[in-house]
């Protein structure tokens, strides 16, 4: 049974940290499940704050760890600086499509 007001603790929460959390990793064009796990995960205002710094952070760090490595004439940070930003990039052209055609269904028009 679900916890009330939907609000886990103790070992349920642990296990939602533990277990649950890092598969969110996985779900790279699964739009559905990102928002989901969105809602689930950032329900009060310092997940959001947390999130938004940390994540920048985690791939400060990984950027900076990559430097020292060789890839003919970039390094393995600027490599992988590029592959982030074309993949932001995808997401956002994906994410503005697929509002559009929803927004189009949702108006009774034919999506394009």
């Amino acid at each position: 049974m679900s916890p009330p007001q939907g609000q886990p603790r103790g070992l349920a929460r642990f296990f939602l940290m533990v277990l649950v959390a890092p598969m969110t990793q996985l779900t790279f064009v699964s739009f559905h499940l990102q928002s989901f796990l969105f809602l689930v995960f950032h329900r009060k205002w310092p997940a959001l704050v947390g999130h938004g710094a940390f994540m920048v952070t985690e791939h400060l760090f990984i950027i900076a760890a990559l430097q020292p490595i060789a890839l003919g004439p970039i390094n393995a940070g600027l490599a992988y600086a590029l592959l982030l930003l074309v993949w932001y990039a995808v997401v956002a052209l994906l994410v503005a499509h697929f509002t559009e055609v929803w927004c189009e269904r949702r108006a009774g028009r034919p999506a394009a």
